[in-house]
């Protein structure tokens, strides 16, 4: 019998098992780590992408607010003439910097109308520096490109844990005009008898002939009431929600529709340098003339066959009332045909009446009076009222030349956006 020993094969087989359960451990954990790590990653960076998100619509929002501020605070440039230089972009006459808000701009200042303006960097720096939104914050800085028009480039940063986002943006105010209708009243129009409308350019010459249109528009923010023969050679415009009424002979030439959205009409400031009249108050035979320029009375009053003559043909005349207008008789004559050339601001809603047989030449931005208009004179130009009351069988002639005669600054619109890429 052989007794010769002979090893069992299980010894090598538990070793080779035990190696490869710690091979197969080991890359586990290694896949472990890994997942582990990854699942870390993308934790890390689901957290990121969230904060970049909450970061653009901060910065986004911040363009927002600036765009508020502008139209809110009813934002006006400091004057020209005294602070700013026409370049691109605009710089400041003193320093030869650049306009930015907030950190060059002028906190106190005259504007163009000689308004003072203060605590405007204060107002900007209060909305829109360093404005907590969620659990980051923003803050926006504005740099005037441009004078004609005026341009503002907007940028606003935004920061998010240690995620930073920027937006920018091109705000643009175009400039408005004052007379863009033959008649424009706020709350309503009213023309009764024979009162006509049709237009003209002056800067082709006096009316008529070939320089005769139909577009003598009149408008309104309420209803429109024509009266007997009364004829609007163009578009009779109400406002929304509001009809023109016809009666008797009544008619339009054009469209009836009325406007889609009200139009607002901005104030008007007296300009620091316009010379003071006093009260003007003529009566009898008296007459006064007035020489190109830039004038503020605190009324007018003209009776009998006095007359306040516009002496314009070299310069326009400029002519600011703060109180009530009565013109009959001979009234206000201008020695220009042309309408530009006078232009008639009332301060604070008195009320405008003229009354006669004389032709007017000019406009009259009244957009907070009672305006009226008596007799048989013809009118080279358009009127702006709260409500307008034509009486009489004269034509109103709106001279199209007149939009060229800037208003008010306009509102401010965003025209441009982009992302910028932090």
């Amino acid at each position: 019998m052989d007794h010769t020993r002979k090893d069992s094969p299980w010894p090598r087989q538990h070793g080779s098992a035990l190696v490869v359960a710690l091979s197969l451990t080991t890359i586990l954990l290694i896949i472990g780590a890994g997942t582990a790590g990854y699942v870390v990653d993308q934790l890390r960076a689901t957290g990121t992408s969230s904060q970049r998100v909450a970061a653009f619509y901060a910065a986004d929002g911040g363009i927002s607010e600036a765009t508020a501020w502008f139209a809110n605070q009813a934002y006006s440039l400091p004057a020209p003439s005294s602070y700013l230089d026409s370049s691109v972009p605009v710089t400041l006459k003193n320093s030869n910097t650049g306009v930015v808000l907030p950190t060059t701009h002028p906190n106190s200042y005259a504007d163009g109308s000689g308004q003072q303006r203060s605590d405007v960097v204060t107002s900007f720096n209060a909305a829109l520096t360093d404005r907590a939104l969620g659990n980051g914050t923003f803050s926006v800085t504005a740099t005037l490109v441009s004078l004609q028009p005026e341009q503002w480039q907007l940028l606003s940063t935004a920061h998010q844990g240690g995620v930073q986002q920027s937006v920018g943006a091109l705000l643009r105010r175009d400039p408005s005009s004052l007379f863009t209708t033959a008649l424009f009243g706020r709350r309503s129009v009213t023309m009764t008898g024979n009162a006509e409308t049709d237009s003209y350019d002056s800067s082709n010459g006096n009316y008529g002939g070939g320089n005769v249109a139909a577009n003598g528009h009149v408008r309104s923010n309420g209803p429109i009431t024509l009266n007997g023969n009364a004829t609007v050679n163009g578009n009779a415009v109400p406002g929304p929600g509001d009809i023109v009424t016809m009666t008797g002979n009544a008619s339009v030439t054009g469209s009836t529709a009325p406007a889609p959205e009200p139009t607002d009409f901005g104030p008007v400031q007296v300009p620091s340098d316009a010379v003071y009249l006093g009260t003007i108050n003529l009566s009898g035979n008296d007459g006064m003339t007035i020489n190109p320029g830039t004038y503020v009375t605190s009324g007018i009053s003209l009776s009998g066959n006095a007359e306040l003559v516009i002496n314009n043909d070299t310069g326009p005349v400029y002519l600011y009332v703060t109180g009530s207008v009565s013109a009959s008789g001979n009234g206000i004559a201008t020695s220009s045909g042309d309408s530009t050339r006078f232009i008639l601001f009332q301060i604070g809603g008195s009320d405008v009446a003229i009354t006669g047989n004389g032709d007017f030449h000019g406009g009259v931005y009244a957009p907070a009076s009672n305006l009226s208009v008596t007799g048989n004179g013809d009118i080279y130009g358009s009127f702006v009222g709260d409500s307008i009351d034509i009486h009489g069988n004269g034509g109103i002639h709106y001279d199209q030349n007149l939009q060229s005669v800037p208003g008010p600054p306009g509102k401010m619109r965003m025209v441009s956006w982009w992302r910028s890429r932090d």
